[in-house]
């Protein structure tokens, strides 16, 4: 029997999350066995592309629906998508610093500070170019199209938007396996699901997520990280993050109002 967008329950939505990251777990173990310690996000990224884009096709055929139909691509001003790029910028300072809160209350091995680091640090100008390929576009596009873009589109059906927001958020922050990352990762989660609401697009939110990860590469790739550990934020950093996050925030929202207008 079909199950319609209005019986997609919120159970469901946590039930894809965890299916659809135990077969990353899975893959993600198999690259790694395969490739050796050398292994890189490339092959890593990939993975989680194809991962990922076959979870796309599968919930499509649940629901009996064009794909392309879920994935809210409505078209929006390019200014918007702009300011949800800087938005994601600006947001990576108190971000940080509440990274750097976590790290200092649980400290992660300096060996596993050392791994990571290696996976997004490139060997070569072509390397960077595939590094930055995969964290700042493939990535996120995988991960806005099931998460902000099916997922959202299914729960939002038959329930309020902030319940919505809320659990598609987690469910992203639960996605990347590391419970670390909840206090750092839900505020740029949140205003991403946000945006996907007042919007009806997938774009700014996938704007938003690509400013915030190309940021990471450029710490990582002007050795402004060299131990892994994230880069300390003074509070004034963050505070101002904060305040032009915030006025960012207001304008997409006027953006998106006269876009939908």
């Amino acid at each position: 029997m079909r199950v319609t967008p209005e019986r997609f329950a919120v159970w469901q939505a946590l039930a894809w999350t965890v299916c659809a990251t135990a077969a990353l777990s899975l893959a993600l173990t198999v690259v790694l066995r395969s490739f050796g310690p050398r292994v890189d996000i490339v092959p890593l990224g990939l993975t989680q592309v194809g991962v990922y884009g076959f979870a796309l096709i599968v919930f499509a055929a649940w629901q009996k629906r064009p794909l392309f139909e879920l994935l809210a691509l409505r078209v929006v001003p390019f200014r918007l998508c702009l300011a949800a790029a800087a938005l994601g910028v600006v947001l990576q300072f108190p971000c940080t610093l509440l990274a750097n809160a976590v790290e200092q209350l649980y400290p992660l091995p300096e060996q596993v500070l050392a791994h990571r680091l290696a996976l997004i640090t490139p060997r070569s100008t072509a390397h960077g170019v595939a590094i930055v390929l995969i964290v700042s576009f493939l990535g996120p596009c995988v991960e806005e199209f099931f998460f902000r873009g099916v997922m959202f589109g299914a729960l939002r059906t038959g329930h309020s938007a902030l319940l919505t927001i809320a659990v598609v958020s987690v469910c992203f922050v639960l996605a990347h396996m590391d419970l670390r990352l909840l206090l750092p990762l839900l505020p740029a989660a949140w205003l991403m699901a946000e945006m996907r609401e007042r919007s009806r697009s997938i774009w700014p939110g996938l704007s938003l997520h690509a400013g915030f990860n190309s940021l990471t590469l450029l710490g990582v790739f002007s050795g402004l990280v060299p131990t892994g550990k994230p880069p300390p934020v003074p509070l004034p950093f963050a505070f101002l993050g904060c305040l032009a996050a915030t006025g960012l925030f207001r304008l997409i929202q006027r953006i998106a109002v006269e876009s939908r207008s």
